[in-house]
């Protein structure tokens, strides 16, 4: 058997295996809950999470015709924890986040925004700065973002790894910041040489003219892979998830008000997401160590 094939019948032996512990003792609550609660893993200040989602969560709950809260959080680990109690009954969530969430929780996701088929993370620095490549940053002090987060620190380390370079080798310093506005902070203060951002949020601060992107370049965009997603706890009854896919997937941006949803979205619409999909960042927080 070639390279090739391994790998390929590797990957048929992972999914298998993914669907098997997906389908094991679940169970679920056949009551619609009065109140739908969601709520967002904290990736930005508490402001801005709420800015991006609240609306979007308004308008899946409208067509939905059911009752809904915007739930915060403080930290990614108290959504996981939240969502397996089942105080929280649908959330957004990185992929990393998701991925901890489904092996503890069997947690179901639901819809992804059409940038999250593609997603990508960046490398910054601020502008005055000599270095042109990431071997530049060469005994420099670095930054991840949330150490849960797949496009502060997974996917990006991931890529990074294929490319040759080894974080705690060509490195001077690693730390993990809180989420991403702390690591552009972190950039710009000088406190770190360089850190690692959700390309999403960085190019809306950065399109906003936002005062925490000036004065920083991009160094480094990563090779693409897939990431955020709403999920549902295990426990809500299928159709009810159904309904809200639906409703996810039924936006669009020629009615006025969902456009402006999918615009703090930093979207153009959603698609499906399905476990599979999550294959690649599954394995990835394995062999992290952190399922």
């Amino acid at each position: 058997m070639n390279i090739q094939s391994a790998r390929c019948v590797g990957m048929v032996f992972m999914l298998v295996v993914l669907f098997t512990l997906a389908a094991c003792g679940q169970t679920e609550s056949t009551s619609v809950p009065q109140v739908l609660r969601f709520s967002a893993m904290p990736d930005q200040s508490p402001e801005r999470v709420k800015a991006q989602h609240e609306l979007v969560v308004q308008q899946v709950c409208a067509l939905t015709g059911l009752r809904c809260e915007l739930v915060p959080v403080s930290t990614y680990e108290e959504l996981v924890a939240r969502l397996g109690r089942g105080e929280v009954d649908v959330a957004f969530l990185g992929a990393g986040i998701f991925a901890q969430a489904w092996h503890r929780y069997q947690v179901v996701p639901l819809a992804m925004r059409n940038i999250d088929t593609s997603f990508s993370s960046l490398v910054v620095v601020r502008a005055n700065d000599p270095a042109r490549t990431l071997a530049d940053l060469h005994g420099r002090k670095f930054s991840f973002s949330n150490r849960i987060s797949a496009s502060g620190h997974f996917m990006p380390r991931r890529k990074m790894n294929l490319a040759g370079i080894d974080p705690e080798r060509d490195f001077g310093s690693i730390e993990y910041s809180a989420n991403n506005d702390a690591t552009l902070l972190a950039v710009q203060s000088g406190r770190v040489d360089a850190g690692v951002v959700n390309a999403s949020v960085y190019l809306k601060a950065y399109m906003a003219e936002e005062p925490m992107v000036q004065g920083l370049r991009v160094l480094w965009q990563s090779p693409p892979y897939v990431d955020m997603v709403w999920a549902a706890r295990q426990g809500l009854p299928a159709e009810l998830r159904e309904r809200i896919r639906s409703a996810y997937l039924d936006l669009s941006s020629s009615v006025p008000d969902q456009r402006e949803a999918l615009e703090r979205e930093n979207a153009q619409g959603y698609v499906p997401a399905y476990l599979q999909d999550y294959a690649e960042i599954i394995d990835v927080v394995r062999q992290r160590g952190e399922l």
